[in-house]
């Protein structure tokens, strides 16, 4: 019996993760949450735990014995959280808990990396490419990332950095993410403004990307790997898909910038090939999830 254990699984991405989790033959699944421990599946254990603290990890890590770690948890709640200092918070305090962990004698650490890791040039990215982020978010993520593969390197342990492309989807209740803001902001009655029409974008659903993370989780693979779709959107494209199933075309404008377009596509071979894994929620599909789940949310809010 594995014994897997989850931080951030009371996020957006984490939650859904634990449920893919506990279709796992042979997982005892464990959350660890920071406050919000409601709502788990039954066959769920939950741990509340402050990993910024040195001793709450210790502890955590003694309660959940976990062989596999899954680790979500970092701060995205802040509109400038790519830039926020709680990157380096978050740093120190996932380098915290991968000593507890291997010390304890963890086997298997899975990071959710981000595409930020790659910066903005233009292109479909593969995991050989030199991270080139402009974002506290994404050079707190790559320095992780390096450090942890050359670590377990060394000691012959096992790391696997996902680096998760946009992920979308039902749950994400941040408002000030692209999809999230069109579908409010058209659920409101107001017109939504897009400023980057032209910038190409790997959306990946969030049932994906947590069903990609628990198949890295049970492979083999060490390195990096890209959590993404591999299919290519623009935001004109995007919105305008929302806009049409909403009603609201007529509420939908376009500001067409003059700087350089921003190309942001996974290249999933390593995903598809070597681990197995390949995505299912087209896009159509994800936006009509994610424009129901809104619409309940939204009612229930008022």
């Amino acid at each position: 019996m594995e014994r897997v254990l989850i931080t951030g699984a009371s996020g957006f991405i984490g939650r859904k993760t634990v449920e893919a989790a506990l279709r796992q033959d042979g997982w005892q699944v464990h959350a660890a949450v920071g406050k919000n421990d409601q709502g788990f599946p039954a066959g769920v254990t939950v741990h509340k735990a402050d990993l910024s603290d040195e001793g709450g990890c210790r502890s955590l890590i003694q309660e959940a014995k976990p062989d596999i770690i899954i680790h979500l948890a970092w701060a995205l709640a802040e509109r400038d959280y790519s830039q926020s200092v709680s990157n380096l918070v978050w740093l120190e305090s996932s380098l915290r808990l991968l000593r507890c962990f291997f010390e304890s004698g963890g086997r298997r650490f899975v990071f959710a990396g981000s595409a930020s890791e790659y910066g903005e040039p233009g292109g479909r990215h593969t995991e050989s490419f030199v991270p080139v982020s402009r974002t506290v978010y994404g050079e707190s993520k790559a320095a992780f990332e390096q450090i942890c593969m050359n670590y377990c390197r060394k000691h012959g342990l096992e790391f696997v950095s996902a680096r998760c492309f946009p992920v979308y989807g039902e749950g994400d209740g941040r408002t000030f993410k692209a999809i999230s803001a069109a579908i409010t902001t058209f659920l409101k009655g107001e017109p939504f403004v897009c400023k980057g029409p032209n910038n190409v974008w790997d959306y990946i659903h969030v049932d994906d990307a947590a069903g990609a993370l628990v198949k890295v989780a049970g492979s083999g693979y060490c390195g990096a790997v890209n959590v993404g779709t591999g299919t290519s959107h623009t935001m004109r494209e995007v919105f305008r898909g929302i806009a049409d199933k909403m009603g609201c075309a007529q509420l939908l404008s376009f500001e067409e910038n003059t700087q350089s377009v921003t190309i942001q596509v996974a290249d999933p071979k390593v995903l598809k090939e070597q681990i197995g894994y390949r995505c299912s929620v087209g896009l159509s599909e994800g936006l009509d999830r994610t424009i129901a789940w809104w619409k309940t949310h939204m009612t229930k809010e008022t």
